[in-house]
């Protein structure tokens, strides 16, 4: 599912599935870029964006319901694209132990072929946030394991603990800078 836009919208939609949802929010503007979706019931809606001026990056919500939803668009001063999408377990995801590098906001499949207890050395260069969290999906549903959380560039080592052979993960990092996450065994 794609939505895009210009400004400020209110776009129904559907989710078919029950479980994680990855956005990608595409934004050119000087403003507030505010994303939310919004259930039926819900008051204040998940927030998926809040990044102020153009932007370009993914969001994971580990958990979220099939059914109907509004996406809101709020403050956004220019055009902007959000595509919605429900990963599955797929073997073409990036196999641990592995090096993973990038930039800016990202959420990647993982997977796990056999025991592993990795260390993880997370390196950003950045300003802002570096907040790297795993989350399990499909069979290993119910993971979640914060390995860092730091402000400013940062260099450093965290045991991850939990993960079972032949399990799927998403690994979500928020930052503003250049990143790389080594997992060794």
């Amino acid at each position: 599912m794609v939505f895009s836009g210009n400004g400020s919208a209110v776009t129904d939609l559907a989710l078919p599935l029950d479980g994680p949802l990855v956005a990608t929010g595409s934004y050119t503007g000087t403003d507030n870029f505010i994303v939310k979706l919004v259930a039926p019931t819900d008051t204040f809606g998940t927030l998926l964006f809040n990044e102020i001026g153009t932007y370009s990056g993914d969001d994971l919500e580990p958990e979220m319901k099939a059914g109907s939803y509004k996406l809101t668009v709020e403050n956004a001063s220019g055009p902007w694209t959000v595509p919605l999408r429900q990963p599955t377990p797929t073997d073409s995801a990036t196999v641990l132990p592995a090096t993973i590098q990038g930039q800016g906001s990202k959420v990647i499949p993982i997977r796990v072929p056999a025991a592993l207890q990795p260390t993880v050395t997370g390196i950003f260069q950045g300003d802002g946030n570096f907040i790297v969290k795993l989350v399990g999906y499909g069979d290993s549903k119910g993971f979640s394991n914060l390995l860092f959380n730091e402000i400013g560039a940062y260099q450093g080592q965290k045991l991850v603990t939990g993960l079972q052979a032949r399990s799927y993960y998403l690994l979500s990092v928020y930052s503003n800078g250049n990143w790389s996450l080594n997992f060794s065994p």
